[in-house]
């Protein structure tokens, strides 16, 4: 197995502070006509014009408002409060996001975003520091790391992986398996907001939820890919977070790479040895050493060389062949019922079908522009950056 691809894959983050009141005005107009809608709105919000779809519910935790920022974006929610004690904002950053910019980019997004809403501390003081927290602060309640391998015949075996002997087995049980026909799919050991271990088939997974920048991302042209590409992720939730005492990003920077370590310590893929009963002497699988090794080596590079330009122009041009094929897909069908069942009268009827059209805008237009504007709205995000 060769390893391709590390990174930070997913990062969420509480921020102590408010919004301004008219952001939360913002929020509360366009979360209520999602709701009449039944699907995300789409506004520029606050004074920096800031474009985000709006979803049409919050989140647990007292969290009123939802919104998105993008493909390679984050989903931020707002908590419908005016105490800055309280921690109001929260983030959940993309594993696109963190392909294309990193930890560091991230961060610097993130209070970007903070400084256009406006958003404000509790004006408390750092007792350590002196420092009065006019910026939110903030709050890191969840990290996780992925090392995707390129193989040509990997299969998961659960039995394979185990836990450190020294390992608490409160983080460890239960270990879920998906399969699928004779395969299995993705494994997983350990339970959040502890600490976890997740292997599984990436390829089926970005095929599953139409992921396909990642080809991009792995400079690997799909079409002439016959391998498989499996994923190990590791994560660490709220309460592994708090056992290292890893809260700020200061932390962050100074303590991620033991954490992760750790773990790929405690918890790990093994090749079986039959003659030992001991599963903890058995010796790591091969591409395991990779990961630890490479986690070592590297785990302060953060940033990968893909450009959010050539991903995103590439995810569009993928939007546009779908609609293509599904224009002309329907065309046979449509042609048949209408009584036109010689190939060589479908430009006929495709002219008189574009004639037909170009008169609903004339009957109806202000529907039309409607629809028009949904769909900008819906396609704001791969506009360029």
């Amino acid at each position: 197995m060769d390893l391709i691809y590390q990174n930070f894959d997913g990062l969420d983050v509480t921020f102590q502070g408010i919004v301004p009141e008219y952001i939360l005005k913002q929020l509360e107009a366009a979360r209520l006509e999602a709701e009449t809608n039944r699907h995300p709105v789409t506004i520029k919000l606050g004074y920096a014009k800031i474009p985000v779809a709006v979803a049409e519910s919050g989140m647990r935790g007292g969290y009123r408002y939802r919104f998105d920022t993008g493909l390679d974006g984050e989903t931020w929610c707002i908590a419908n409060s005016d105490d800055p004690e309280q921690w109001n904002i929260r983030v959940s950053v993309k594993s696109l996001s963190l392909a294309l910019h990193g930890y560091e980019g991230v961060k610097e997004r993130l209070y970007d975003m903070l400084e256009k809403l406006g958003a404000t501390g509790s004006g408390e003081v750092n007792p350590k520091t002196g420092e009065v927290y006019d910026l939110p602060r903030e709050a890191i309640s969840r990290v996780d790391y992925c090392f995707d391998f390129k193989t040509d015949n990997f299969e998961i075996k659960p039995e394979n992986l185990i836990a450190h002997s020294r390992c608490k087995k409160q983080y460890l049980l239960p270990q879920e398996v998906v399969s699928t026909g004779r395969h299995i799919t993705y494994s997983r050991i350990g339970s959040m907001p502890n600490k976890q271990i997740v292997l599984y088939d990436k390829i089926r997974e970005i095929q599953e939820k139409n992921k396909v920048f990642w080809w991009r991302i792995w400079g690997i042209e799909k079409n002439n890919f016959s391998q498989k590409i499996f994923r190990l992720e590791v994560r660490a939730g709220k309460k592994e977070l708090k056992n290292w005492n890893l809260r700020t990003f200061e932390d962050f920077e100074e303590k991620i790479g033991d954490l992760i370590l750790t773990i790929l310590k405690e918890i790990k893929y093994v090749e079986p040895n039959l003659n030992d009963k001991n599963m903890g002497r058995w010796p790591l699988a091969d591409f395991w050493r990779k990961a630890q090794k490479a986690a070592k080596d590297t785990l302060k590079k953060y940033i990968s060389n893909a450009k959010r330009k050539s991903v995103v122009e590439e995810y569009k041009n993928i939007l546009i062949e779908r609609y293509k094929k599904q224009i002309s897909g329907m065309l046979p069908a449509y042609s048949a019922i209408i009584g036109k069942d010689d190939v060589a009268q479908i430009p006929g009827v495709l002219e008189d079908l574009a004639n037909e059209i170009s008169q609903q805008p004339k009957k109806n237009k202000s529907k039309m522009q409607r629809k028009i504007k949904k769909a900008q709205n819906k396609f704001i995000f791969l506009d360029e950056k």
